[in-house]
């Protein structure tokens, strides 16, 4: 048991139960969310674009899935009187976050209880009483507190990259995408060029060593032209190396920039006319 376990005894049975389905349920629509992020990334990199985009699809649709899940199962426990049921969710609340507390991710734990809350009691502007404003302080390490500030930092850089596709704001931010691509045709034309001259120089080294040397006596070329051609063979098969690599970089950039451009398109068509989007999906 946690440090924050000890802070709130447990309450009758009933809230008891509530508070460990709330938690479970957190918990199983987490490691789904996570197991499924994973499996995209593979399926990124093994280039399996058709079943990458469906798990994009699923993990959008895991937080409705999970939310509603807990609404069905705490709907079971809650008493029929409203009066009733009302105190057991407050109290339930203070054990849930004695739970949920000392996690990294309690921010989205706060997230997911505030969606069970509202569609479990039809909330419908702000209820102070029964939803988060805040899990209260809590005794974090100094890497979770960055973590947590990096996490922040990437969801507002999201909202504004969006806000910046659709033209409504995101003004400063670079084309990244389309930096990368001009760096790395540039990277692509320059190896190019002196991947060129390399071959061109060798073929020049061949040629006085097999004609001007190439004497009825038999003569052989100086050591040192021999040398040479052997250190700029090694410079060209090095410099060939480096395009194929600036290629293969060029093409997976391509690939990226089409993805991130796929996603802003999807969450357009998710957004639509709302005003507001759920975090997760942010």
């Amino acid at each position: 048991m946690t440090e924050l376990e000890t802070l709130v005894p447990a309450a009758d049975p009933a809230v008891e139960r509530l508070a460990l389905v709330l938690h479970d349920s957190f918990v199983a629509y987490h490691d789904a969310y996570l197991e499924v992020t994973h499996r995209a990334a593979n399926r990124f990199l093994n280039r399996e674009w058709d079943e990458h985009q469906d798990d994009n699809t699923e993990r959008l649709g895991l937080h409705k899935k999970g939310v509603w899940s807990a609404v069905d199962a705490t709907r079971l426990i809650l008493s029929d009187d409203a009066e009733t049921a009302r105190r057991q969710w407050i109290d339930a609340r203070r054990r849930y976050v004695a739970l949920v507390g000392g996690r990294m991710d309690f921010e989205l734990a706060e997230t997911f209880y505030n969606s069970v809350t509202r569609r479990l009691f039809e909330v419908v502007g702000l209820d102070i009483g029964l939803e988060f404003l805040w899990l209260g302080p809590t005794a974090l390490p100094a890497d979770d507190k960055v973590a947590q500030l990096h996490e922040l930092a990437n969801i507002v850089l999201g909202i504004r990259l969006f806000n910046r596709h659709i033209g409504k704001g995101g003004a400063g931010i670079v084309d990244l995408y389309l930096q990368a691509s001009e760096l790395a045709a540039s990277l692509i034309t320059s190896t190019a060029e002196q991947l060129q001259a390399a071959e061109s120089a060798c073929d020049s080294y061949v040629d006085v060593i097999g004609h001007k040397y190439r004497a009825p006596a038999g003569e052989a070329a100086p050591s040192r032209l021999q040398q040479e051609l052997t250190n700029r063979r090694q410079y060209t098969s090095y410099l060939g190396e480096l395009a194929t690599g600036f290629k293969q970089a060029g093409a997976h950039i391509e690939e990226l920039s089409s993805m991130f451009l796929a996603e802003l398109t999807q969450l357009g068509s998710l957004v639509g006319a709302r005003s507001s989007v759920p975090k997760a999906q942010v």
